[in-house]
This record gives structure tokens, C-alpha cells and sequence, in this order.
């Protein structure tokens, strides 16, 4: 997975974030906006942290902040994580000044996933901390639901085979009925491949 491939439609279209953290059971408080918020994590110098991505859900009526997500790709376990997510989402609830914050870990490699998926135990009571890690095996998405911008990111994550007929247009005919716009099938970086099995598959409808 290209590092800022799945990242870039995020950012695109933060709302996605909001799929991510209701597929891991988190609730959320009825109808909400979201909008990109600052990724400096530092608290001190020379000390500085920095997230690829933070999306802040706020409440569509009072505006006010109810959740941060932080969002990093990752293609391997990292020792060095495990220092530095637990500050990403206590900094994050800070900055933000949000009741909650969430830390969503995006690893197409199954196997490094499940590493990620290992408690973070920060030594103090009732403060560990469990990253929600999606990878290739079941990306929000994949079964079509969520929208095409959903579907898109579940294809840049390796959970449906591009290379397939039948993964070509669960991706791809929705993109078209909705117009969505070639540069974010770019970031794909999938190339002229896409695009002509796009063209191919718009003929035959």
C-alpha cells in the first residue's frame, strides 16, 4: 500500500472517519460535522510528534467537539510506536479540547496488523491502550456499503482484487454513477490500468 494513497482520500473526504470508528462500536452522539484538525502532537521542544492525520467529529447542532480520530498508515509494527501513539491521543483530546479521542491504524499486511493490534500498556491503571487497526482482510467498504468514496478506500487498501472482474465494478460502477473525480482514482496510483478497465466497464452499461 502506497503510504499516502488510503490517506489522501481521508483527507479528501474526512468523513470516512467517522465509518472507521463506528465499524469499532464507538458511538456517536446523533448528527455530526466533521473537519481536518491539526496533525503537531508535540508538547514540548525539542520533542516532536507528529500525526499523519487528525479528523475532529463535532456535534452538528452545537458545533462543539466530541471526538478526535488520529489516523496512521503503517505498513509494519514499530517499537517506537508504542511510545508515541499513547501521546498522539492524549495530546490529541488536548489540543482539540474533546471529551475522547480515537487512534485508527491503517496496515494492509494482516500479519503486522495483528501487532499493531496489541495492547499498549502505558503502566498506569486503567490507562492501555488498544489501537483499532484495519487492514486488507475486511476494510470498511469492501461489501459495497458506506458510499463510493468508502468502497474506493477499502480497493486502496487491498481488500477487493482490482485485478477481478467482479472487484473492478463493485469499485467502479458506483464511481461513475457518482461522478467521482479521476485524480482520487490517481491516488490510487493504479495507473492507465483503472482507468481503462473504468472505460470498459462505462461501455458495456
Amino acid at each position: 500500500m502506497p503510504h499516502e494513497g488510503p490517506l489522501d482520500l481521508v483527507r479528501q473526504h474526512p468523513e470516512i472517519a467517522v465509518e472507521f470508528v463506528q465499524g469499532a462500536g464507538i458511538e456517536l452522539p446523533g448528527e455530526v460535522t466533521v473537519s481536518l484538525a491539526s496533525t503537531d502532537m508535540s508538547a514540548v521542544v525539542p520533542v516532536q510528534y507528529l500525526a499523519d492525520m487528525v479528523v475532529l467529529v463535532s456535534g452538528a447542532a452545537s458545533g462543539e467537539p466530541v471526538l478526535a480520530v488520529i489516523i496512521e498508515p503503517q505498513l509494519r509494527d514499530s517499537e517506537t510506536k508504542r511510545y508515541s501513539w499513547p501521546v498522539y491521543v492524549t495530546t490529541a483530546r488536548r489540543i482539540a479540547k474533546c471529551p475522547a479521542a480515537v487512534l485508527v491504524v491503517l496496515c494492509p499486511d494482516p500479519a503486522e496488523a495483528a501487532k499493531c493490534r496489541q495492547l499498549i500498556r502505558t503502566g498506569h491503571p486503567g490507562f492501555d491502550l488498544a489501537p483499532v487497526v484495519i487492514d486488507s482482510g475486511g476494510p470498511p467498504g469492501r461489501d459495497g456499503a458506506g458510499g463510493p468514496y468508502l468502497t474506493l478506500f477499502a480497493a486502496s487498501m487491498g481488500g477487493i482484487d482490482m485485478e477481478s472482474e467482479p472487484g473492478a465494478r463493485r469499485v467502479l460502477l458506483p464511481m461513475n454513477s457518482s461522478m467521482v473525480v479521476t485524480e482520487q482514482v490517481d491516488a490510487m496510483r493504479r495507473g492507465e490500468y483503472i482507468e481503462e478497465r473504468r472505460t470498459r466497464i462505462r461501455r458495456e452499461v
